[in-house]
């Protein structure tokens, strides 16, 4: 699953998603991803 997450965080669809449809500017999706990962890490 971190595996998983950490490819998902790097691909360049998911953050434009973030961006240009949720909103979000580029260092709050940086962000996002990055707590993502982080969630997975510690389960």
């Amino acid at each position: 699953m971190l595996l998983a997450a950490v490819g998902h965080a790097l691909d360049f669809s998911p953050r434009r998603s973030l961006v240009r449809e949720q909103g979000l500017n580029d260092q709050q999706a940086t962000e996002l991803m990055a707590r993502m990962v982080r969630c997975v890490v510690h389960d």
